[in-house]
């Protein structure tokens, strides 16, 4: 994808900044309390649409919200709405899912914004829904606080039956996409809302009572009964390749052992570092493409083949200490 950006436009009112390539301009009365990012448009004919990267570090572009084909936002939209020094980039994405490079990084600060009160109670989310696909499974809510809260995903499972948080969404975020534990029995999420030192009514209890659960049996996968470790002949998988999907992932291989070769897929990241089947695939297949959204910072794959109780090591990616893919979903 071709470079995408001349210029963006920072429209602030509290003071004015630029940097080489970009501009901001004061709008308003001194002290207002939002601000417009606008920039020029992309004219690719297979563009997307874009997505917008905020942070209070350069380095540290933490905050991320897809807008389609807009060219400007508001600030307070983009959740970028209190006081203090920001940071923005803007990436463009295809319709084949390619992304850009990241715009430079534009400094804006914001000023004058009051500080909410502070809330006596949050409002609980409201129609919290749970829906299983293959592999996959997404959580929704409502949020009626006001403004919106933040909220906070804990999960209890077979393998580690003590509440324990899995993430914490940004103000504005009403769902929750991730990835099957194939190896766990049954696995339950809660969502509660939270504000600074102000939690949910449910989130104030150390126990969770069983109102208000959302639980599944994942997608199960064979289990191997004392595997054995294959001598060295025993066909690895070969030319692995980790692709990112706009949403999810694709992973091929080739399988020098043909038809006879089973694989399995693992799965790691940042909403839970350990390793946890993913997918245990039939004799044959070459190729694992998971088409739904994964929010978490980063996400790690390994996969090995298996025949009965032989077993490869895993799949190598680099060198022989490095047996793992990872990525960014989203990027």
């Amino acid at each position: 994808m071709a470079a995408l950006f001349v210029r963006i436009a920072l429209l602030v009112a509290v003071a004015a900044h630029s940097v080489q390539g970009y501009s901001a301009e004061a709008a308003g009365p001194l002290l207002h309390q939002d601000c417009t990012l606008s920039w020029n448009p992309n004219g690719e004919s297979d563009l997307g649409g874009y997505r917008l990267y905020f942070g209070r570090l350069a380095s540290q572009l933490s905050q991320v919200r897809d807008i389609g084909l807009r060219t400007s936002i508001r600030c307070s939209e983009a959740q970028a709405g209190a006081n203090g020094q920001w940071f923005v980039a803007i990436a463009a994405y295809d319709t084949s899912g390619n992304v850009s490079a990241l715009s430079q990084a534009l400094p804006f600060e914001l000023a004058g914004i009051a500080a909410p009160a502070p809330r006596p109670q949050l409002v609980e989310p409201a129609s919290v829904a749970l829906q299983v696909r293959p592999y996959a499974f997404q959580l929704t809510w409502i949020d009626w606080n006001l403004p919106p809260a933040s909220h906070r995903i804990i999960v209890s499972s077979s393998r580690r039956p003590v509440w324990t948080t899995a993430a914490l969404l940004p103000p504005g975020v009403t769902q929750f996409s991730y990835l099957q534990p194939a190896d766990e029995e049954w696995v339950c999420y809660r969502v509660r809302a939270e504000s600074d030192e102000t939690a949910s009514q449910a989130a104030q209890h150390s126990e969770y009572s069983e109102d208000g659960r959302s639980c599944f049996h994942p997608n199960p996968a064979p289990v191997i009964v004392q595997p054995l470790l294959a001598p060295t002949i025993f066909p690895e998988p070969q030319n692995v390749r980790l692709r990112s999907l706009q949403p999810g992932f694709e992973l091929t291989w080739s399988n020098p052992g043909g038809t006879t070769i089973s694989h399995r897929i693992e799965v790691s990241g940042s909403v839970d570092s350990r390793w946890t089947t993913l997918a245990s695939l039939p004799p044959g297949a070459t190729r694992f493409r998971y088409q739904f959204p994964i929010d978490a910072e980063w996400v790690c794959l390994r996969i090995r083949g298996e025949q009965q109780r032989l077993v490869s090591l895993w799949a190598m990616a680099g060198d022989p200490t490095d047996r793992q893919f990872c990525f960014r979903p989203g990027l």
